[in-house]
């Protein structure tokens, strides 16, 4: 696939550069921007910050869209230094734009000073490697090529090509080896190279990649925990509608990550990723109206949204509207369909699922009363070192309900109705990968 309508750009290095701090050393990261006739200078990439050095790498790719290009006359890389108060200047290196559109660029350039500021100190090189067509073929080629790689499953020579096709700017296979990383596809997951691909990918425009680049700042993988970032990733994907994106932002705003608490604007975000179908927002939009959380109350809507995502194969709203089968929660009581839903979810490993699972078989809700099988249940695998559960095995064992122990932990509504454990923490989504 040809892609003659872009320009990879790869800041690989710098040389020499000047002291900055006391500590004769930099703090060093680029910024660069489209320089046109009588217009403000326009940023179109931001380096990350490589702490305490004059000689940094940075080995980070960009891709310009040859259309931005129009009408401007120099590709400007500004480094500076930075500071906790504000960023040092440590000068500048100017490409003109017609010949980084003519030829390919493997070259070591010149810091400058700022223009009519000669008397300014500055000092190094810094390396900068620019290809107008020819790379960015060779990168798709290289990323098809692993993804052939994957499905026929020679997954370490697949892994191979999407590294090969990331470090040569490929967009798609920045984001795909990123994820590789970080789950470990061949070994031992590398959340800090997950994260700088991610990254690279983000910057370069990829909504998806922004989005778990969001999850890796909320949770602090691979790098420092940063809440506010998180939620400027999650507004930057969100604002292309992606689903996964959408519903992240509305948990930020539900649980006040990174900004204030806003529950209106979390139904809004769920209520838009509801609308594309995806499931975990639609179960949390029906935790909304089941409690009138951000907006009215209307049970009849909160039972639909759960049926939709319950159906989809969701495991939370597959235990949501199994206690609302289970109470009488804007219908009748049902608790055989709701034995079946928390079958089903706990299936899936679903840990509230084999809570209620359990409790079912011990009280005789919609399945013949049986303690041994639920001890089974609370000894299965996925609630090992679960305290809770070593709690309630402790309560069987002593003869006691197993509801006296959680009865404890749960809130009720007016209606008696136990409030779920696993909507109460809001699940998270999960990292998206491709092009969903």
């Amino acid at each position: 696939m040809s892609d003659r309508n872009k320009i990879t750009v790869t800041i690989h290095a710098g040389k020499d550069l000047i002291a900055m701090d006391t500590t004769g050393k930099s703090d060093p990261y680029i910024v660069v921007r489209v320089l046109k006739n009588e217009e403000k200078p326009k940023t179109i990439y931001t380096t990350e910050i490589i702490n305490q050095t004059l000689n940094p790498t940075w080995n980070e790719n960009l891709s310009i869209k040859q259309s931005s290009l129009s009408g401007a006359h120099t590709l400007r890389f500004s480094i500076y230094d930075k500071d906790v108060l504000s960023d040092d200047f440590m000068g500048n290196v100017n490409i003109p734009v017609n010949r980084i559109q003519g030829e390919n660029i493997d070259e070591w350039f010149t810091v400058e000073p700022k223009e009519g500021k000669k008397a300014s100190k500055v000092s190094g090189t810094v390396h900068i490697i620019s290809d107008c067509g020819e790379e960015s073929n060779l990168g798709q080629t290289l990323y098809e090529r692993g993804l052939k790689k994957f499905t026929s499953g020679e997954k370490a020579e697949g892994l191979k090509l999407l590294e090969e096709a990331a470090n040569k700017g490929n967009l798609n296979a920045q984001r795909d080896y990123a994820k590789c990383l970080q789950i470990g596809v061949q070994g031992v997951p590398d959340p800090i190279q997950a994260r700088r691909f991610y990254t690279q990918a983000a910057k370069n425009g990829c909504p998806y990649a922004e989005n778990n680049l969001g999850r890796m700042c909320q949770s602090g993988d691979g790098g420092v925990q940063n809440f506010r970032e998180a939620r400027e990733h999650y507004e930057n994907a969100a604002s292309t509608e992606i689903p996964a994106a959408l519903f992240n932002l509305g948990v930020a705003h539900y649980a006040g990550i990174g900004g204030a608490q806003n529950f209106k604007k979390a139904r809004e975000f769920f209520d838009m990723a509801s609308f594309a179908s995806y499931p975990p927002a639609q179960n949390n939009l029906a935790f909304c109206f089941q409690f009138g959380i951000g907006g009215e109350k209307n049970l009849k809507e909160a039972l639909s949204l759960y049926k939709k995502a319950a159906s989809a194969g969701y495991p939370d709203a597959m235990v949501n509207l199994g206690q609302c089968k289970q109470f009488g929660v804007g219908g009748e009581k049902d608790e055989q369909e709701a034995f079946q839903l928390y079958t089903k979810a706990s299936q899936a490993g679903n840990k509230e699922a084999l809570f209620c699972l359990a409790y079912c078989y011990e009280c005789g809700i919609g399945v013949a009363q049986d303690k041994s099988q639920a001890r089974a249940v609370l000894s299965r695998e996925e609630l090992s070192n679960d305290v809770e559960a070593e709690q309630a095995l402790h309560f069987l064992d002593q003869g006691n309900k197993l509801s006296t122990g959680r009865e404890k932990k749960k809130s009720k509504s007016k209606k008696g109705h136990k409030r779920n454990r696993s909507m109460d923490k809001f699940k998270k989504d999960k990292v998206q990968v491709g092009g969903e």
